[in-house]
């Protein structure tokens, strides 16, 4: 059997790569509550975020606003045309 060496253990079966993003100090402070609330690390937080984003070829959708603008009560989310 290999035996693994030093360092940080993997994360599942697919290789990663670190990038670097540049974000304002506004989306740190929400990105680290997003992270905080679903008690998971910025990264977790991110890949999560992307995971949920729209693919190439599926249609993407908006919030249509409903009779109570701005607070968010009565939105759901519809096809973009």
């Amino acid at each position: 059997m290999k035996r693994r060496g030093r360092g940080r253990p993997g994360r599942g079966a697919e290789p990663m790569q670190v990038i670097a993003v540049r974000l304002t100090a506004e989306e740190i402070t929400a990105l680290d509550a997003l992270a905080e609330r679903d008690n998971v690390s910025r990264s977790e937080a991110i890949r999560r975020a992307l995971a949920g984003t729209p693919r190439e070829g599926t249609p993407q959708r908006r919030q249509a606003r409903g009779p109570a603008r701005g607070c968010g009560a009565g939105r759901r989310l519809v096809p973009v045309d």
